[in-house]
C-alpha cells in the first residue's frame, strides 16, 4: 500500500511538471515554402481515446495509436498546445503538453506524447463518449483564454457509441454544444472535431456534428494512415463598392493559403443568397478552384440583375475535397460579402456664392462644398461646372470629384479686369454628374468692383508721463479690407509738429497685407520742461486705396523723474557651515518709471566676498533681484560686506549710495533620534530587520552617509548591514536596515554602528556611535510529550502513540533519526516507528506516530522501553535524547463456577435468597465480559513507512477499470483494495 501512495504522488507531480507553459520564444523556422506560405497554422489540438475493453478487439487500439503518431508531426508545433485525454468507464486525468518556442522543442515534444500515447492500455468496461467530448471542450476553453489566436481542435478515436451503466444519467452531445458555446454551433473558429470511428459511428454525434456544421465524421476501417492538411482563405469578410440599382457586374480577389497536403484540392464555392427581393438575381463564378500552389490567387466575379436599393450581407460558404484518411481543415468556412445598392444625390453648400467687394485687376477664390449622401460618397463622382457671366469679370474652376470622404470642396476661381468699372456684377454656374442628381443644379456668383481700405484702430493718439530724458510709446492697429489685403499696399507714415527736444521714431512706410501694427516712440531730452505737448500723424496710400482716418492728433505728458529706493541691510539670516561660501539671497528696491531701462551695478569694497550677478535691469515698480553671494571662508560667527551702488545708463556711472551684507554661519548638524533593534535572529536566517531616525539640516540634503558596523567580542561572527550608504533628505528620515550575519555564534552580542559624512564636510557633527544588540539563536529539536500511554494494555490490543517534536531555528531541511530500545520489553509487544523524520521548516511542532501491537499469546506483566531521538544535521542538539516508555498487561479475572449456599434462619431466608441471586448473575456478567474481550477481532491500524525507492527500468501504466463500486489499481502494486 505504501507502494501506491509513492506511485501515485510521483505521477501527479509529473502532470503538474507538464501543465506549465512553457516560456515563448522564437517559433522554429519553417522547413520547406509550403508551411511559410500558410499563416496562423499553430493549432491547439486534444486527442480524445477509447480506452473502453472492445478497443482491444481487431487491434482497435494498436491501429488508433499508429494514426495518432503519424500526424504528430503535423499538428504539434513550437508554441501550441496538446493534449491527451483516455475515456471508457469515465474520464481518465487529461495529460497535457506545452510545445516550447525553441529549436528542437517541437520535436522532443513530439517524442513525449508518442511514448504517452504508446503506454495507453484498453480495459475500462464502457464507453462514456459525451463525458470525453465534454473534457475535451473544458480543456480547449482553457487552451482559448491561454492563446486565442490559436485553432481549436478534437480528434476522437472510438470504436463504438454512447454506452454507459444502468442508472447513469449522461449528457447528450447537444446539451454540451449549448454549454460551451451558447448555441452559436456556425461559430466553428472556436473549435471543431474530427470524428473518426470504427465501425458504426454514434448516430447522435454525427447528426449534431453535420447539424452544426462543428465537426467531420471520418471512417477509420481499413485506413493504414491518418494525415493533416490546412487551409485558409482571405480576407474571411469582403464589403463591395456600392453600386446603382440595376444590372451590373463587379470582380473581387481572395488568397488561399495551403500546406503540401492540401495542394492538388479542389476549393468549392456556394453563394448563400435566400434573402434577396423577389426579382433580385445574384450569381457567382467559378464555383470551384483547384490550390495548385500554397498560395493561389482567386479572381471572383458577382454579377447583379433587377438590383433593388437595400444593403445585403450574404455568406459564401467554402469546402475541400480530400482524399480518404485526409484531415482537411478549412480555417475560413465561409466568407462574409456586404454589399450595398443605393440612391445617390449630392447637395451643393449654397446657392449663392458672394465675392464681396474686389478692386479692378484682383483675382479671389472662394469654396463650394459638395456634400453627398452615402451612396453618392462611396461612388466617388465627377462634377462638372459651365459657367455664364456677364462679360465683367473670368470665372474658372476645375472639374470637381468626390472622394469617400463623403464631403468635397469646389474651388471657384475670380478674375476682375483691369479696367472693370465700379458696380455690381453676377454670373451662374451649372452642377451636373453621370447618372446622380445635384441640388441645387445651378449657383449664382456674385461681386462688387470698388477701392480699397485700410482702417486706423482709433482717432487719436495719446502717451502719459514720459520722463525727461526718457521715452514713451504708443501702438496703432491697421486694418485692410478684402481689397487692400487681395492688393498687398504699402502705407506712407509721417510726424510732424513735435515741440524742440522731442524726436519720433517709427517706420516711414509700413505694408499692409493683412491686420498690422505700427509702433510710434517718443524720445523726450532731459532739457525738456513738465507739461501737455502735442503733435500731427499722416498716412498716404498709392491709388485705389483709402486710409481712415488719414491723419491722427498726437498729445503726449512730460514729468520729472522721481528717487531709486534701496535697502541700507540685507540680512541673510543664519548660515550652516556647509553653505557658508554660497549664500543665497535677494534685492528688493522701488523703481521710479523714469529708471524704466537703468541699470543697478553693485561692487564688493573688499575682496572677502563676490556677487552673481552684479548688474541688475530695472523696470518700473518693486523689483526683488535674487543673487548669490560667494564668501571667502566659512568659520563660524558674524560676517558682512559693503557693496557701492551705481546707476548705469549708457556710457555714464552714477554713485548712488551703500548696501550692507550680513550673515551669521553657524555649525551643520546631523542627529540621531530614534533606534529599533534587530532583537533576535535565527542562526538559520541570518537576516533581522532595524530602523535608523536621523534628523539633518537642511543643507546636508543630497549628502552621503556612511553606516559601518562591528561586534569586537563575538570571535569569528562577521555582521553587515545593507544599505551601508544613504543620501540624506534633510529634516527627520526613517531608514530601513537589514543585518546579514554570518558564522553566527549563538548568543547575545552588543556592537557598534558607526555613522560618518562621505563627503568631508568641516564643521558637521555627526552622532557615534549607536549601540547595536543581536541575540542569535541556537538549533535546536526538543521531545517535548509523547501522547497516549501503554499502562493497562490489554491482549490483542493495538495503541498508537503519538511523538511530539519542537524545531526551533533549524537549518532547512533537518533530519532526525528515532530508535526504540527494547530493554525489557518482551518480543510479543511489537513496534512500529519511522527511522528518520525531516523538518522542511524552523520553529515548527511535528508530530509522529508510534504503534505498539500486543499478540495473541500476550501474558501479564509490566515492561519498560526507551525512545532515542538523535539529529542526523550537524549542529543540531535534541533534548531530550532518551524518553522512557512503559506498558503493563493485567492479571486475567478467575471465575468461581461453585457457590456454596449456608441455610439460614427462617426469619433471614428470604432476604439471603436474594443476595444469593445478586451473586450468581454478576458472576455469569463477568464470566462474559472476560470471554468477549479474550476472543473479540484485533483491529488493525496501518501506520504509513517510507517506501522504499522504486529500481530504475520501470515502466508500469497506470489503469483505471471500474467494475460496479470496486476500483482495481493496476500497474503498481499487487494488492487490490475496495
Amino acid at each position: 500500500m505504501h507502494g501506491i501512495r509513492a506511485r501515485i504522488m510521483l505521477l501527479f507531480v509529473a502532470l503538474l511538471a507538464l501543465s506549465v507553459p512553457a516560456t515563448p520564444q522564437d517559433q522554429e523556422p519553417a522547413s520547406d515554402a509550403n508551411k511559410r506560405a500558410v499563416k496562423n497554422v499553430r493549432t491547439d489540438v486534444v486527442f480524445l481515446l477509447d480506452v473502453s475493453g472492445s478497443m482491444r478487439k481487431r487491434q482497435g487500439l494498436t491501429r488508433a495509436r499508429k494514426l495518432l503518431v503519424n500526424i504528430l508531426g503535423k499538428v504539434v508545433h513550437p508554441g501550441t498546445s496538446v493534449a491527451l485525454v483516455p475515456f471508457g468507464s469515465g474520464v481518465h486525468e487529461p495529460m497535457l503538453f506545452e510545445v516550447p518556442n525553441t529549436p528542437g522543442g517541437a520535436e522532443t515534444m513530439r517524442g513525449e506524447i508518442r511514448k504517452s500515447i504508446e503506454r495507453i492500455r484498453a480495459r475500462d468496461s464502457y464507453t462514456y463518449l459525451f463525458e470525453g467530448i465534454q473534457k475535451s471542450l473544458e480543456v480547449l476553453r482553457k487552451f482559448k483564454e491561454r492563446n486565442p489566436e490559436h485553432g481549436r481542435h478534437v480528434i476522437l478515436i472510438s470504436d463504438g457509441k454512447q454506452l454507459t451503466r444502468r442508472g447513469h444519467r449522461s449528457p447528450t452531445l447537444t446539451a454540451i454544444i449549448d454549454f460551451f458555446e451558447e448555441k452559436k454551433f456556425h461559430k466553428v473558429d472556436d473549435w471543431f472535431i474530427w470524428y473518426g470511428h470504427f465501425g458504426e459511428p454514434d448516430d447522435t454525434l454525427r447528426d449534431v456534428l453535420e447539424r452544426t456544421g462543428a465537426g467531420r465524421t471520418i471512417s477509420l476501417d481499413d485506413l493504414p494512415t491518418l494525415n493533416w492538411a490546412y487551409s485558409s482563405v482571405q480576407p474571411s469578410a469582403v464589403k463591395l463598392e456600392t453600386r446603382k440599382p440595376g444590372k451590373w457586374e463587379q470582380e473581387f480577389t481572395l488568397t488561399a493559403n495551403t500546406d503540401d497536403g492540401g495542394i492538388g484540392k479542389n476549393l468549392y464555392f456556394e453563394l448563400d443568397v435566400s434573402n434577396l427581393p423577389r426579382g433580385m438575381k445574384l450569381a457567382l463564378e467559378p464555383s470551384s478552384v483547384e490550390l495548385t500552389k500554397p498560395q493561389t490567387p482567386i479572381q471572383l466575379k458577382l454579377t447583379c440583375e433587377n438590383g433593388l436599393a437595400g444593403d445585403y450581407s450574404e455568406r459564401v460558404k467554402l469546402k475541400v475535397s480530400s482524399d480518404k484518411g485526409v484531415l482537411h481543415w478549412v480555417e475560413t468556412p465561409e466568407i462574409e460579402m456586404s454589399l450595398r445598392i443605393g440612391e445617390p444625390r449630392i447637395s451643393v453648400g449654397a446657392a449663392v456664392l458672394q465675392f464681396g467687394r474686389m478692386g479692378a485687376g484682383m483675382t479671389a477664390t472662394r469654396e463650394i462644398a459638395l456634400i453627398p449622401n452615402r451612396d453618392a460618397a462611396a461612388m466617388s463622382p465627377d462634377v462638372s461646372v459651365v459657367v455664364a457671366d456677364n462679360g465683367n469679370g473670368a470665372i474658372s474652376l476645375p472639374r470637381a470629384t468626390i472622394p469617400a470622404s463623403r464631403r468635397a470642396s469646389l474651388r471657384v476661381t475670380l478674375r476682375v479686369p483691369e479696367d472693370a468699372k465700379p458696380g455690381k456684377y453676377a454670373g451662374t454656374l451649372s452642377l451636373s454628374s453621370d447618372g446622380i442628381a445635384i441640388d441645387p443644379g445651378a449657383i449664382t456668383v456674385r461681386y462688387t468692383v470698388g477701392n480699397g481700405r485700410v482702417t486706423i484702430g482709433t482717432d487719436k493718439v495719446r502717451i502719459s508721463n514720459i520722463f525727461a530724458g526718457q521715452s514713451g510709446a504708443s501702438t496703432l492697429t491697421l486694418t485692410p479690407d478684402d481689397i487692400a489685403t487681395r492688393m498687398g499696399i504699402a502705407v506712407n507714415v509721417a510726424v510732424s509738429d513735435l515741440p524742440e527736444g522731442v524726436v519720433a521714431e517709427i517706420e516711414p512706410s509700413i505694408f499692409v497685407r493683412h491686420r498690422s501694427s505700427l509702433k510710434l516712440k517718443l524720445n523726450v531730452g532731459p532739457d525738456v520742461s513738465a507739461g501737455e505737448y502735442t503733435g500731427r500723424l499722416r498716412f498716404t496710400a498709392p491709388k485705389g486705396v483709402d486710409v481712415v482716418p488719414a491723419e491722427l492728433p498726437i498729445t503726449f505728458k512730460v514729468t520729472k523723474p522721481a528717487a531709486l529706493l534701496l535697502p541700507p541691510t540685507i540680512d541673510l539670516g543664519d548660515v550652516p557651515a556647509a553653505a557658508a561660501r554660497t549664500l543665497k539671497g535677494s534685492l528688493e528696491m522701488s523703481v521710479a518709471k523714469h529708471h524704466d531701462g537703468h541699470q543697478l551695478e553693485l561692487v564688493a569694497m573688499d575682496e572677502t566676498t563676490s556677487m552673481e550677478p552684479r548688474v541688475f535691469s530695472l523696470k518700473i515698480g518693486k523689483l526683488v533681484a535674487p543673487f548669490t553671494l560667494k564668501a571667502a571662508d566659512s568659520k563660524l560667527g558674524a560676517r558682512s560686506a559693503v557693496y557701492q551702488a551705481f546707476l548705469l545708463r549708457g556710457d555714464r556711472r552714477v554713485l548712488i549710495g551703500n548696501v550692507s551684507m550680513r550673515w551669521n554661519v553657524v555649525a551643520s548638524t546631523l542627529k540621531f533620534e530614534a533606534w529599533t533593534n534587530p532583537g533576535r535572529i535565527s542562526k538559520s536566517d541570518r537576516k533581522a530587520q532595524a530602523k535608523l531616525v536621523v534628523d539633518a539640516t537642511p543643507d546636508l540634503a543630497g549628502k552621503t552617509m556612511r553606516l559601518a558596523v562591528a561586534f569586537p567580542q563575538a570571535a569569528g561572527m562577521i555582521v553587515g548591514c545593507e544599505p551601508n550608504a544613504i543620501k540624506l533628505q534633510g529634516g527627520l528620515q526613517t531608514i530601513g536596515i537589514e543585518w546579514h550575519v554570518s558564522d553566527a555564534v549563538p548568543g547575545k552580542h552588543v556592537g557598534a554602528l558607526r555613522i560618518g559624512l562621505a563627503d568631508g564636510l568641516p564643521g558637521a557633527t555627526v552622532p557615534n556611535p549607536v549601540r547595536v544588540r543581536l541575540d542569535v539563536a541556537g538549533a535546536a529539536v526538543q521531545v517535548v510529550a509523547v501522547e497516549g500511554g501503554l499502562q493497562g494494555l490489554k491482549k490483542d490490543e493495538t495503541r498508537t502513540l503519538t511523538v511530539v517534536l519542537a524545531a526551533t531555528a533549524v537549518p532547512v531541511p533537518t533530519e532526525v533519526s528515532l530508535a526504540i530500545d527494547r530493554g525489557d520489553w518482551p518480543a510479543w509487544l511489537q513496534v512500529e516507528l519511522p527511522k528518520k523524520v525531516t523538518i522542511d521548516a524552523a520553529d515548527k511542532t511535528v508530530r509522529i506516530p508510534l504503534t505498539v501491537r500486543s499478540s495473541q499469546d500476550a501474558a501479564p506483566g509490566a515492561w519498560r522501553a526507551k525512545l532515542r531521538v538523535t539529529a542526523v544535521t550537524k549542529g543540531v542538539t535534541v533534548t531530550p535524547e532518551v524518553t522512557a516508555l512503559a506498558a503493563s498487561v493485567p492479571e486475567t479475572v478467575t471465575v468461581v463456577k461453585n457457590v456454596e449456599v449456608v441455610k439460614m434462619k427462617e426469619s433471614e431466608g428470604s432476604n439471603s435468597a436474594m443476595w444469593v441471586a445478586i451473586g450468581v448473575a454478576a458472576a455469569l456478567i463477568l464470566v462474559l465480559l472476560v470471554f468477549f474481550l479474550a476472543y473479540r477481532k484485533p483491529k488493525i491500524v496501518h501506520v504509513n513507512v517510507p517506501a522504499p525507492a522504486e529500481e530504475p527500468g520501470t515502466d508500469d501504466d497506470l489503469i483505471l477499470e471500474e467494475e460496479e463500486d470496486v476500483f482495481v489499481f493496476e500497474g503498481l502494486d499487487d494488492e487490490t483494495y475496495e
